[in-house]
């Protein structure tokens, strides 16, 4: 690995005019510069790509990339990876926020430990720029059977090898899928370290609002994606309620 390899940063964005611009500067200023930011407009209908082509315009670390019908963000980010010409790939939300030694403390730990994932603690704002829930504070190590119980690896704290993807793409089955990939690489081998300290702040609210469908979708994962037992998949289902309420206080 070379000394400061080159990181994709895959942002899908649809409909964020209010928060994709905070987004961008997250990641643009990080202290780890050799970046990459593929942005996929996921045929937006307000302003955002506009906003997208300025920034863009002024900054060449920024591509641009617009799905030919909207697709969901699991297609976004899989359109986004398959023109990534990073070593390391990292995911940020275009409503989420980073820390800016995000990158480079997370890419020190993967050179000395050789790990394959690495994640960070984070906390949650809401649309004031407050601070809501308990900080999240990760393990600094995990693996597939603890995984099932609670995902711990929060997408927009992400770090992954490229070579530890490969063929492998977010599924568009699946509601968690973020979570369905971390399963899937830990299963198949991969290793993932943490970062107890917060270098993540997202914002609250979209998909994963609804609780009791988060745990169906959750469950949908156990079964058909991992093909666990019906015992096996209400004991993680268990564990993941019970994380949820401790998160979510």
């Amino acid at each position: 690995m070379s000394l400061t390899p080159l990181i994709s940063i895959i942002m899908p964005a649809y409909n964020c005019e209010d928060t994709v611009v905070a987004s961008i500067e997250s990641a643009l200023k990080q202290t780890y510069e050799n970046i990459q930011l593929i942005i996929i407009n996921d045929c937006s209908t307000d302003r955002t790509l506009d906003i997208l082509e300025n920034k863009s315009a002024s900054e060449n670390r920024i591509k641009i990339i617009t799905n030919d019908k909207n697709s969901g963000v699991a297609t976004s980010r899989n359109n986004a990876i398959d023109i990534a010409g990073g070593e390391f790939l990292a995911f940020l939300d275009s409503d989420d926020l980073w820390e800016p030694t995000k990158l480079e403390k997370q890419i020190k730990l993967m050179s000395e430990t050789n790990c394959d994932i690495c994640y960070a603690s984070y906390d949650y704002f809401d649309s004031r720029g407050k601070q809501i829930y308990n900080t999240y504070t990760v393990p600094e190590t995990i693996n597939y059977e603890r995984l099932l119980k609670e995902n711990v690896i929060g997408l927009s704290t992400s770090v992954l090898r490229m070579s530890t993807l490969g063929d492998q793409r977010f599924s568009t089955q699946m509601f968690h899928e973020d979570f369905a990939l971390w399963l899937m690489l830990l299963r198949s081998g991969a290793n993932a370290c943490g970062i107890t300290e917060v270098l993540s702040h997202n914002r609250i609210g979209g998909r994963s609002e609804n609780k009791w469908k988060s745990m169906g979708n959750r469950w949908r994962i156990y079964r058909q994606s991992e093909k666990l037992s019906i015992p096996k998949s209400f004991w993680y289902l268990s564990n993941y309620a019970l994380a949820g309420l401790k998160k979510y206080r």
